[in-house]
């Protein structure tokens, strides 16, 4: 197995002084709509295809409707480049696209957007611009993944394997190690399972009432369809998974509504990028009236329940006095919710009674002589074996998730 290295600008070219004033110079030489569709094919693509070959890759970059990359000199320039570098580290696999970088070149064009310039067509000899754009952000997680080095370098050999793996994985794998079908799956489970919960408990009906209120949505039922649709759009394979198209959606205006308010909308409203907080919030971009780009597909799959979870939050914070004075949406259901309901059910589900005796959280503390200070949320016993469940649901702060410290 080959180790995966991660093209930059230096690789190709000499680094710029003033990196940002380079960016921005690059970027006026391509136009901000045509940069973020390159962002959202590249994702697109990436997902369909995550074994991308560098030289197919450099191949659909210069070419254009009426330009083949036969005919640039720019493509060959960097086409020589790149086969020395093979020549030159034979044993690495080199690759151009890495979603971070992606993610954060999309976010530098929508902060910088008054400042980039609408250019209605690429000239051949420009499109070059465009590749230097995306290797300089690639220069940029590249300095983050030397930073995590460092940070492991002083261990011996097995300990500083596992420190650098761990630290570059937090970021990474969150974006990439995942079955799409079966996300969704567990996304559309606990979901429903959630707002099931909360319609059936008189505590939080008021929180429900209110969050089918704000986006316009008839029940629960219809929210699942709504984002189910929109899922099972984006994850099939059709050359046009990078956007979706409602023209012919039943309920168009209800769902464009939607969408447009649930899904395109800064719900948090949060200028300080938090593990992309502003894309997991509104993963979409409205194209026209009907049709939707969509920036990174995971974080629309991620909406269904983690987003859910946030903007049921956000609805509370809204709404002061739904739950007392000091009460919160999420503090309530991380025992009510994801333990007594999520953990309990599943594991119900998945142990068979035949084969362990189940006791859950609930139950353990109700045992007489229990002098446990803690016990453990779930507990499963049979003739070979003692097994103990915790459930912890919390996340992250993206601050330290992408520190690669």
């Amino acid at each position: 197995m080959k180790i995966t290295q991660i093209l930059g600008y230096e690789h190709f070219f000499e680094m710029p002084k003033n990196i940002g004033a380079k960016k921005l110079a690059l970027a006026n030489k391509i136009g901000r709509t045509k940069l973020k569709l390159f962002c959202f094919l590249l994702l697109s693509k990436y997902r369909k295809n995550t074994n991308w070959d560098v030289e197919d890759y450099l191949k659909e970059i210069f070419t254009t409707d009426n330009f083949s990359y036969i005919r640039s000199p720019s493509y060959s320039f960097i086409k020589c480049k790149y086969v020395k570098l093979r020549k030159i580290e034979p044993e690495l696999k080199f690759e151009l696209i890495a979603i971070e970088s992606l993610l954060n070149m999309y976010l530098w064009i929508i902060e910088n957007e008054k400042n980039i310039l609408e250019i209605e067509e690429i000239k051949p000899f420009e499109i070059i611009s465009l590749l230097e754009l995306h290797l300089l952000f690639n220069s940029d997680l590249l300095i983050n993944i030397s930073e995590a080095e460092n940070f492991a370098h002083n261990e011996n050999d097995i300990k500083h394997f596992y420190k650098y793996f761990l630290t570059i994985s937090f970021s990474s794998n969150d974006l990439t190690n995942f079955n799409y079908n079966w996300f969704l799956i567990t996304q559309l489970y606990k979901a429903s399972q959630l707002l099931i919960f909360l319609r059936e408990n008189n505590k939080h009906k008021e929180l429900l009432s209110n969050f089918l209120k704000k986006f316009n949505l008839i029940s629960i039922g219809n929210y699942i369809q709504t984002m189910l649709t929109g899922a099972k759009l984006i994850i099939n394979d059709s050359e046009n998974g990078n956007y979706l198209d409602t023209k012919d959606a039943t309920e168009r205006g209800r769902l464009n509504q939607f969408l447009n308010e649930y899904l395109c909308s800064d719900f948090y409203n949060n200028s300080d990028q938090d593990d992309f907080l502003r894309l997991r919030s509104s993963p979409l971009e409205k194209k026209s009236e009907n049709e939707y780009y969509v920036i990174f597909d995971l974080f629309f799959i991620k909406k269904i329940y983690n987003g859910l979870i946030f903007s049921l939050s956000k609805v509370d914070g809204d709404i002061k006095g739904l739950y007392g004075k000091k009460p919160t949406f999420l503090g309530e259901i991380r025992k009510d919710f994801s333990e007594g309901v999520l953990l309990y059910k599943v594991m119900n589900k998945v142990l068979k009674d035949e084969v362990f005796e189940k006791i859950n959280g609930d139950e353990i503390k109700g045992l007489d002589g229990n002098k446990l200070k803690r016990e453990p949320d779930y507990l499963a016993i049979n003739k070979d074996a003692i097994l103990l469940f915790e459930s912890k649901d919390f996340y992250m702060r993206g601050k330290e998730k992408l520190s690669y410290n």
